[in-house]
């Protein structure tokens, strides 16, 4: 029965209310006789009137807070406190079906790979013997993922500018040409080397 109460408190605070501001209203009515509320009255009816219904609308509100506040300390205490929590199993792990290399992780780039792993290491180009993308490389293949998924290309600007600002003396300038120099080759549907960037 208790229980049943404490878990509807929010009715059994608005009946308590209602019974607490019907006898406040007849027990302690507003003060329309006071001489300050009668001249507020000719001066200002509108400010007059607003404090008469916010004066008896706080006889009902103010019990109702109060009920609420005095019912939600057993509320969450008593029915609370005593629920035990029961603790379940994990289900069990998955195994493995596969063992990753460091190798599976490195940044593909379609025939862009292609092109760089057919270059000789000693021709002078960009790639590094050890097949390593260089930060240029890197940046020309983040440009070329996010506009070919449909990324705004100031937003592709602005990123690759904020992650190369402390190594360009322009990053913007830098990472404009190579989102420009991108757009231009997927536009034209090449796949094939990176362009030149600055």
């Amino acid at each position: 029965m208790i229980q049943r109460i404490l878990s509807s408190k929010n009715f059994v605070a608005c009946l308590l209310a209602a019974v607490m501001g019907m006898a406040l209203y007849f027990k302690l009515p507003f003060p329309a006789e006071n001489a300050f509320l009668q001249l507020m009255a000719l001066q200002a009816p509108f400010v007059h009137e607003g404090l008469f219904y916010s004066y008896n609308h706080f006889l009902f509100t103010t019990p109702y807070i109060a009920y609420l506040i005095v019912l939600s300390g057993p509320y969450v205490f008593g029915l609370t406190l005593h629920k035990k929590i029961r603790v379940g199993e994990l289900p069990p792990y998955p195994e493995a079906t596969q063992i990753y290399h460091v190798d599976d992780f490195k940044l593909r780039t379609d025939a862009h790979d292609d092109h760089r792993d057919r270059q000789d290491p000693h021709e002078g180009g960009r790639s590094n013997p050890h097949g390593d993308l260089s930060q240029s490389e890197r940046d020309w293949a983040f440009a070329k993922l996010a506009l070919a998924r449909g990324d705004d290309p100031e937003e592709v600007i602005r990123r690759i500018a904020d992650y190369r600002g402390d190594e360009k003396d322009d990053p913007i300038y830098y990472a404009r040409l190579t989102v420009m120099k991108t757009q231009a080759q997927l536009e034209k549907g090449s796949d094939g080397a990176q362009p030149e960037t600055a």
